[in-house]
């Protein structure tokens, strides 16, 4: 459902924004990966994951935890109080994955995310210091 998503045809211009931030896993010029934060349209102070895709033969290794940690670090920068993300029930190792590192499942979407595929809500509170 991203391809029809107007940040994934220009993915650099979106993520110059402020409040935006998105990171690539590369392997020899290959991109393998990737996953950004943005701002949470209609919700103040909550930030989106965003675009969190890998590339099968790198699924597995450790590579998703280490880059949603960072996004969620720097959520915490950006200054959000929670982080709220979008997913599929089947998505099984994901969603292990977000359970793992303290999302919460929720019973209903939050914001505008324009996405209508989506079936399973998630949100973590960062606890800003």
């Amino acid at each position: 459902f991203a391809s029809s998503d107007a940040d994934t045809q220009r993915m650099y211009e979106a993520f110059q924004a402020e409040g935006r931030c998105y990171y690539v896993l590369e392997e020899a010029g290959q991109v393998m990966g990737g996953a950004g934060i943005a701002s949470l349209p209609g919700e103040p102070g909550t930030g989106e994951l965003v675009k969190m895709y890998f590339r099968p033969e790198v699924r597995g290794l450790g590579l998703g935890k280490q880059l949603l940690t960072l996004c969620l670090s720097e959520a915490r920068k950006l200054g959000y109080r929670q982080v709220y993300l979008e997913t599929l029930t089947q998505m099984t190792a994901a969603r292990g994955l977000y359970e793992h590192l303290g999302f919460r499942q929720i019973g209903c979407p939050m914001g505008c995310t324009g996405h209508f595929s989506c079936n399973t809500f998630y949100l973590i509170e960062l606890g800003i210091t």
